[in-house]
């Protein structure tokens, strides 16, 4: 076989272990994959409440850095006009007795320590500022997780707290388990006292299925008294979208969860 046939050979050889390696890899990354695929999509709603504290944490953080970065920028200011005044009072250093460069320095020793006395304070009040940011957000945190852990205990989606339904028509939800009440208010123009009120008692399943039954206790004439609403929480747990039927009619509604 001559060098050209041989470096051919080698050359085929060396792409088809090329070939069969990445291929052997790609079926063992393959299961990984799918595993964390899963758990991914698994855990979003958690993943994506703890990132929405982050978020908001990082944010009020960098407010309050830059609110006390002003107060030492203001303070700086501060103390390079005081120095230059001084400096003005005094413009010649070298033609003063003993006695006014005495005076001289004092006064600028005066001007710092004012100085690093107002930045240490300010730096303190953002310490402390900080801390009690920290301190919330790890509050904050620990609620997500616990209701997590609920979760998992109980099996039923935890919904209580604040929907909205439209502009100016908010819904307050609490639970126990897998009752619930909502209670809501909004303003009417004709409804008696510019009001519409109703409550309604009900259930929520491990599916998410919501079924609720509606009695106005303050509404316009042409309102139904009862409603009954059935709807299914989504799986982010931020928006149920369902329907409201009454004797002669019904509607669709939806309700975001306001953040």
């Amino acid at each position: 076989m001559n060098i050209l046939a041989k470096n051919i050979v080698a050359l085929d050889y060396q792409r088809f272990l090329y070939v069969f390696l990445s291929m052997a890899v790609a079926v063992l990354l393959l299961p990984i994959c799918i595993v964390f695929g899963q758990s991914s999509t698994v855990e979003t709603p958690l993943f994506d409440k703890i990132k929405q504290e982050e978020k908001r944490y990082e944010l009020e953080k960098k407010v309050l850095e830059e609110i006390y970065s002003d107060k030492k920028r203001t303070a700086k200011r501060s103390r390079d006009q005081e120095l230059r005044d001084n400096a003005i009072i005094n413009p010649n250093i070298v033609g003063l007795n003993r006695v006014q460069v005495e005076v001289y320095y004092e006064k600028k020793r005066e001007i710092e320590n004012r100085y690093k006395q107002e930045i240490k304070s300010i730096d303190d009040i953002f310490d402390k500022r900080i801390g009690e940011l920290e301190e919330k957000n790890e509050r904050e945190i620990a609620s997500i997780l616990r209701q997590a852990k609920q979760n998992e205990l109980t099996g039923l989606p935890q919904i209580a707290g604040n929907w909205q339904e439209a502009e100016g028509i908010n819904v307050a939800i609490t639970q126990n388990e897998g009752s619930l009440r909502v209670e809501c208010e909004y303003k009417h123009p004709e409804s008696p006292n510019g009001l519409v009120r109703w409550t309604a008692d009900g259930t929520i399943s491990k599916t998410g299925f919501i079924q609720l039954d509606v009695l106005h206790t303050q509404k316009p004439d042409f309102y139904a008294v009862k409603q009954d609403r059935k709807g299914n929480l989504n799986r982010a747990g931020n928006v149920i979208n369902g329907t409201a039927t009454w004797t002669g009619g019904s509607a669709d509604f939806v309700w975001s969860r306001k953040k």
